[in-house]
């Protein structure tokens, strides 16, 4: 999602405020002149549900609906009870950390519903 800005300015163009929304300028990591890209990323998952990565973080906001889809064999990452994991210790997300940690869950979470009720996050 971040090649439409990172692209623009590196072909010296303006992206209008309604244009890719969500795309961030980050030629200078993706060229290798910094290490450090975007501060978050959203996912969207199979359904309606969202996920946030900060850092070493991903939070998944709580949603109904079933764990897995049977009859393909993949989950879904709805749970009713936040989730969320440290990737930098557990990237198969197998271990949900969310109880341990009420206040990197309240912040992630915050944030989520922020660029959520803007409609962007750009």
């Amino acid at each position: 999602m971040d090649f439409f800005a990172s692209f623009a300015a590196l072909t010296g163009q303006q992206l209008g405020s309604a244009d890719a929304p969500d795309s961030f300028n980050v030629l200078d990591a993706l060229t290798g002149k910094s290490k450090k890209g975007r501060d978050y990323f959203i996912e969207h998952g199979l359904v309606d549900n969202l996920a946030l990565i900060k850092g070493d973080w991903k939070y998944i906001e709580p949603h109904a609906g079933p764990a897995v889809i049977e009859r393909v064999g993949a989950e879904t990452g709805n749970s009713p009870e936040p989730q969320l994991y440290h990737l930098q210790k557990d990237l198969g997300e197998k271990n949900n950390v969310a109880a341990a940690n009420p206040q990197v869950v309240k912040e992630m979470d915050a944030l989520l519903k922020s660029v959520r009720e803007k409609g962007r996050s750009r």
